[in-house]
């Protein structure tokens, strides 16, 4: 997918990728430390990692929805 949108970028488009992986770290480490700091236990440090999960996998779908039927638009008719 990468090579199919980046063309003559894929470098750049690699960096993104890794750029995005340290983002998701980043910020699951604070979410998850947030927990702790606000004095919830450890059993709860999961509620965030679940919700970041689900928001990614939504706006995932969601992304291929909406590029599906864009290209259906585009299409033809035969």
């Amino acid at each position: 997918m990468l090579l199919q949108n980046a063309k003559g970028g894929e470098l750049l488009g690699a960096a993104g990728g890794q750029i995005a992986f340290n983002l998701g770290s980043a910020i699951g480490a604070y979410c998850g430390g947030m927990m702790l700091t606000l004095g919830f236990t450890y059993n709860y440090v999961t509620l965030p990692a679940a919700l970041l999960s689900f928001s990614a996998m939504s706006s995932l779908l969601l992304y291929g929805r909406l590029k599906r039927g864009v290209q259906q638009q585009v299409a033809p008719a035969t």
